[in-house]
């Protein structure tokens, strides 16, 4: 009854719905079916609980790819940056049911007794500035680190793209490539290394206040007029 379409479509009217519980959300899909003039099957939720964890990641992954890429598609050019496109970048972690196959998958983590934690992912992301979406995502185990997880997404970083990402990404040999790529990069400085601002070139005065240090540090980098 749960074909991977159907059980999509129930997952985001259950998200989207005032009423998130299973019930529900069984109950919309089976009340679509019934006037779509399709057979109703039973509002019990166990079969679309079941149906959810069926659907592959790679199933997942391709819908956001796409929705992010037709959503840059109808955004107006004045939405993006002096016309540039901006991506975002940041990482994360995200814990999971303790199930042998999350576990073999995504083993918790090294510090934590078996039996005793939950299955961990490590997740990088990348988000449209112009359109807040979800590009593209990169997905590992905990003792991946998040710059391996960030490589994978440079694909994304086509010619004339900005990068902005905080000090954790801020790796040397990785800037030069990217830039060697024709992508423009805005990272903050690791704390560890010493920097005389002094030294550098300053590229604008009173960047505009935008309430963002990102913001700002962005107008700065891009020659951003007096505000």
């Amino acid at each position: 009854m749960f074909t991977p379409l159907l059980t999509l479509w129930t997952f985001i009217g259950q998200v989207l719905n005032a009423d998130k519980t299973l019930a529900a959300a069984t109950a919309r899909a089976m009340t679509m079916l019934s006037q779509a003039g399709k057979r109703e099957g039973s509002h019990d939720p166990s079969g679309y609980c079941k149906a959810r964890y069926r659907v592959p990641l790679e199933v997942l992954m391709h819908l956001v790819r796409t929705l992010a890429a037709k959503l840059e598609g109808l955004a107006a050019k004045l939405l993006l940056w002096h016309g540039h496109r901006v991506l975002l970048v940041d990482g994360s972690s995200v814990s999971m049911p303790d199930t042998p196959a999350n576990q073999r998958a995504f083993p918790q983590p090294s510090t934590q007794k078996k039996n005793c934690g939950f299955p961990v992912a490590r997740i990088v992301g990348l988000f449209s500035l112009t359109t807040g979406a979800l590009v593209d995502l990169g997905v590992g185990k905990l003792k991946d680190s998040e710059l391996s997880l960030w490589k994978q997404l440079w694909a994304n970083l086509k010619r004339g793209t900005i990068a902005v990402a905080d000090r954790g990404f801020a790796n040397y040999a990785d800037i030069c490539e990217l830039v060697a790529c024709g992508a423009d990069i805005v990272f903050r400085i690791d704390k560890t290394r010493k920097v005389d601002f002094r030294r550098g070139t300053r590229l604008g005065r009173n960047p505009v206040a935008l309430g963002d240090q990102w913001s700002q540090c962005l107008w700065l980098l891009l020659g951003g007029e007096d505000s």
